[in-house]
């Protein structure tokens, strides 16, 4: 897995399984990995009301939807950054080691 991959995949765990309250800049910081704004995200004024909410104060109820709610604002399909949404797509295996076509049978 490259580099870029696993920060990514560390920032998302730290943001909602093993930090200790929600963070909105880490969002942001995710979305500007991936090439996605939340801000856009009509959601994203609730999202950002929760900043600094420690996890075991907020309500179940939000608890329980607040990882659905933060892949949406996630999710490529409204505001995507073309160039890098492509490079992250052609990037998957660049960190192995090329083979040749005659040893493909």
């Amino acid at each position: 897995m490259s580099f870029e991959k696993k920060c990514i995949e560390q920032a998302i765990d730290k943001l909602l399984n093993t930090g200790k309250s929600f963070n909105i800049c880490l969002l942001d910081d995710i979305g500007s990995m991936i090439g996605v704004n939340p801000e856009k995200h009509p959601r994203y004024k609730y999202l950002r009301s929760l900043h600094c909410v420690n996890y075991s104060l907020m309500d179940k109820d939000i608890l329980d939807e607040l990882p659905l709610i933060v892949a949406d604002t996630l999710r490529p399909n409204r505001t995507v950054n073309p160039s890098a949404f492509l490079v992250e797509i052609t990037r998957e295996g660049a960190d192995t080691l090329p083979t040749e076509d005659r040893f493909l049978n």
